[in-house]
């Protein structure tokens, strides 16, 4: 697992595409576009794609789970069925990757 301070977030390695963790720099997936590297404009609310303004097309509002990109296109329902049983549901989820670390450690979102 790759641990990200301020704001505070764990990511498994799998979910970030790695097998084992990175020596180089390594950048939030959450602020940068996986395309492009350029600074992310949107993210998938479920996952740590995020997307520049030129590659956001593939981000889709969905009724209840909010923002998705297409990885989850095949998942959406077994995600619903998930977060229905998830004290809090989809508002557990944090928002946006800009929260403050006060907010984050006190469920301001």
């Amino acid at each position: 697992m790759i641990l990200k301070s301020l704001p505070f977030q764990v990511y498994h390695l799998a979910c970030l595409g790695r097998e084992k963790m990175p020596r180089e720099k390594w950048y939030c997936p959450w602020h940068h576009c996986v395309h492009c590297g350029k600074p992310a404009a949107a993210h998938c609310m479920h996952c740590p794609n995020a997307y520049c303004k030129m590659h956001n097309n593939v981000l889709k509002e969905h009724g209840v789970l909010g923002t998705v990109c297409d990885e989850h296109e095949d998942d959406l329902e077994d995600t619903v069925q998930f977060y229905g049983g998830v004290v809090g549901g989809v508002g557990k989820i944090i928002p946006n990757p800009n929260l403050t670390f006060e907010q984050m450690m006190n469920c301001e979102y």
